[in-house]
């Protein structure tokens, strides 16, 4: 569907980046039979060559019978919980080549009025089929059978190995399984976040950014461990996953999910025509609606495990404390999300990270090989360290791993979950990230922002759907001050500047009879084009998921229980006697009063926290006042800036020529405007800003946390002098980002080192300023305001 999609955007580019059009080589059938029959830890799955192909109407007889009455009532509920279920089914997703996609059931269990009749033969069909299912304890064959689809990982490997065997199963398969694992007794753990429901990803993030800060904040030296299993999904034992079913089901549940597995296949096929039928004999298939819970279930007894080894190491742990809501015990410094773990430890010094490290990799996967499951050796660590010689700790460490006596690759930086975490100015980091996806999804659909026969309302629907989305994904678990927040809002309002075209602007008639073209405001296009301010969409966002961890009070314990007690190394507290945040109270403790007031300013029903009666512990308990505002949070969305930014547009209005284009009679409503009017106008740009293309300056040699960071260095230079450092525990530390392809601006040279560019960059400058001495309209001069 991507493809096609595409297509009538007139562009190539696809998800992630993918790229349709291209020939790649795929492996034979051959040479998937043996990779696959490989253990999990392998990249296989033991599969062998299945004997036999399966029925569509052939069901597995496990010599369970029940009674007509019996069957009837469980059909009738399994029905019911079917066409939930069939509801939550996400549309546009590809189906194998015997099955119907999600949209044909939901058609057939939510169609109009006017269609009942014609389907209700369609469904009564169905319910003899359910009954079928309840009275002999078995499904048709054909629901564990999967068509075999091969992803490019982008590993530089080749064969098999440099592939993601995605398993397409069919929907109505997936819904009725789904259902049946909803009737079972899950168990529920504190650190475990992947595969259950009311936890999102954004909760570990934020749990594991928020104890970071509260180790930082107490100048605590720690080291934060990334861990990885090996081909996870398909490694799990089959007596692991029949453990846990038996514990967690009842009889027939558990029969019908243990067959799920059991009997599940896989139908191989290569462009050659070939194809083969191979038994899966472990693991759960990737694909699949309940394969991660699966996962998660199995996982979770093998992780506590862990976590007793590690607390039996000769190391400190003080991130045990007991929720003062439920009671709960709960560990802090441990994050599951599905196959990524997450570890945060206390240590002394460089020598006592490497050693903590190992001790740390070998408790979590020693606890997990029961279950035929491995960490990959190639984990990542983040030391930071506090006070005198910290810098000199830091550089220690990270030397010691490239001297190959640490375990894994040691940084400054991390990404988890996807997200930009554990460094100094992350959250800028994630931003630029953010904004890099956002930039892919608008070029994903270039040919459609300028399609006029598609009408603006549309197009605008379209690019919240599928860009704003995407600018704003996770964010909720940051706090992000008031630049980061113009940054994304920056970069917003240019995009809709270029969709609405002509209509960003207005022009007027001067007394003098002049036609001056002048921009309209940033906050009339928003209410016009009905697009919220970043700021209050993110806070919105937040409150959503506030409201939703207060309903759910046992789902959030960990994070809850952080956020507002101290740990045993803090000798200050996070809240006062009466509720209200205390001096030393992390940001976000801070932000959630903020949000709150926000949002009181919008609806006078909520109360400030001070007005709470246990101030900031009123809102997780059963009498929050939020719990019944859920229809009114989204009336914090405007589409206002903050004050200061408004004060600071109000001045820029006011002085006409700070923005004012001198080559013409443009006025801009800010600084961007104007440098982009002057490019794009004119051609005038700021070589100062275009010198850098990686995160060292090319005079002083520093690196930096991103690109911008060492461009903002370049600007500040004064008397051909950098400027100073400013003292950061993580100066010079940070690790060298050099793009594939280094190139001058200015003379579209290419080089092959970084070396060679910086080298070659101070006499391609002075070129360019004679160039601009001949006429020839570019700038050069380091003072111009950006």
């Amino acid at each position: 569907m991507w493809v096609l999609a595409r297509q009538l955007a007139r562009t190539g580019l696809g998800p992630r980046l993918r790229q349709w059009g291209a020939c790649v080589s795929y492996p034979t059938v051959a040479e998937w039979t043996v990779f696959l029959s490989q253990p999990g830890n392998l990249g296989g799955c033991l599969a062998t060559v299945d004997c036999g192909v399966p029925e569509p109407c052939e069901h597995l007889n496990h010599g369970r019978q029940a009674t007509l009455v019996q069957a009837t009532a469980c059909a009738e509920r399994d029905l019911e919980e079917n066409s939930a279920k069939v509801h939550a089914l996400k549309p546009y997703k590809s189906v194998p080549r015997w099955s119907v996609p999600a949209e044909v059931w939901r058609v057939i269990f939510e169609a109009n009025d006017q269609y009942q009749h014609d389907l209700w033969q369609c469904r009564t069909a169905i319910f003899r089929m359910l009954v079928q299912i309840r009275a002999t304890a078995s499904t048709p064959r054909l629901w564990h059978q999967s068509e075999a689809r091969f992803m490019s990982k982008g590993n530089g490997k080749d064969g098999p190995a440099a592939f993601r065997v995605i398993h397409l199963l069919d929907p109505f398969s997936k819904a009725f399984h789904a259902a049946i694992w909803g009737l079972g007794d899950h168990r529920r753990w504190d650190f475990s976040v992947g595969g259950v429901s009311h936890r999102r990803r954004e909760l570990a993030l934020a749990q594991q950014m928020l104890l970071c800060w509260r180790l930082e904040h107490a100048k605590v030296n720690h080291i934060q461990c990334f861990f990885d299993i090996k081909n996870a999904f398909p490694s799990l034992s089959r007596n692991s996953i029949d453990r846990m079913l038996s514990l967690q089901f009842d009889e027939p549940e558990n029969a019908l999910l243990h067959q799920h597995h059991t009997e599940a296949v896989m139908n191989v096929t290569d462009g050659e025509g070939g194809s083969t039928l191979l038994k899966i004999r472990s693991g759960s298939t990737q694909g699949d609606s309940i394969g991660g819970a699966i996962f998660g279930q199995v996982l979770g007894p093998y992780m506590s495990e862990g976590m007793r080894r590690i607390k039996g190491c000769d190391h400190q742990w003080p991130f045990e404390m007991d929720d003062f809501l439920t009671g709960d015990h709960v560990n802090t410094a441990l994050s599951l999300y599905a196959d990524d773990v997450s570890v945060v430890a206390i240590v002394q010094d460089a020598e006592d990270a490497t050693n903590v490290a190992k001790e740390l990799f070998w408790a979590v996967d020693s606890a997990v090989k029961p279950a035929s499951l491995a960490l990959k050796k190639d984990i990542t660590v983040v030391p930071r360290f506090f006070g005198r010689g910290a810098q000199q700790q830091m550089q220690q460490a990270i030397n010691n791993s490239n001297n190959n006596n640490g375990v894994g690759t040691w940084g400054t930086t991390a990404t988890y979950l996807g997200c930009e975490v554990f460094a100094k100015k992350c959250e800028s980091r994630e931003i630029t990230a953010r904004i890099h996806a956002a930039q892919a999804a608008w070029f994903a659909l270039s040919g459609l922002w300028f399609e006029h026969d598609v009408p603006l309302k549309s197009r605008v629907r379209i690019f919240k759907a599928n860009v704003m989305s995407v600018l704003v994904a996770g964010l909720e678990a940051y706090v992000l001050s008031e630049s980061q927040i113009h940054k994304l809002e920056s970069w917003r309002m240019a995009k809709v500047r270029i969709l609405i075209e002509g209509k960003g602007t207005v022009k007027l008639i001067t007394p003098e009879g002049d036609i001056k073209i002048r921009a309209i405001p940033d906050r009339t296009i928003r209410s016009r084009s009905h697009l919220f301010s970043v700021r209050s969409e993110l806070c919105c966002r937040r409150m959503l998921w506030l409201h939703d961890r207060i309903c759910h009070p046992f789902d959030s314990t960990a994070f809850r229980a952080l956020l507002c007690q101290s740990l045993p190394f803090e000798s200050y507290y996070q809240l006062d006697s009466n509720g209200n945040i205390a001096a030393h109270a992390s940001p976000w403790l801070r932000q959630i009063v903020d949000d709150i007031a926000a949002l009181h300013a919008r609806v006078p029903a909520m109360p400030l926290v001070e007005q709470m009666q246990f101030g900031i512990r009123t809102l997780p308990s059963n009498n929050s006042p939020l719990r019944g505002l859920k229809s009114k949070i989204r009336k914090v969305r405007t589409f206002e800036i903050p004050e200061l930014q408004q004060e600071e547009q109000a001045q820029q209005a006011t002085s006409s020529s700070f923005c004012t284009c001198e080559s013409c009679d443009f006025v801009g409503v800010n600084k961007r405007a104007l440098q982009t009017h002057r490019y794009s106008a004119h051609g005038i740009i700021r070589e100062v800003s275009l010198r850098v293309v990686a995160n060292q300056c090319p005079f002083c040699k520093k690196t930096f946390s991103t690109l911008y960071t060492a461009r903002q260095h370049v600007r500040k230079k004064k008397n051909s002098r950098c400027p100073k450092g400013g003292g950061s525990a993580l100066s010079g530390t940070y690790p060298l980002v050099v793009p594939r392809i280094i190139s001058c601006l200015f003379c579209k040279f290419s080089f092959d080192s970084i070396v060679e560019y910086n080298k070659h960059l101070a006499q391609c400058i002075l070129d360019c300023r004679k160039k601009r001495q001949d006429g020839s309209g570019t700038s050069t001069d380091e003072q111009e305001p950006s």
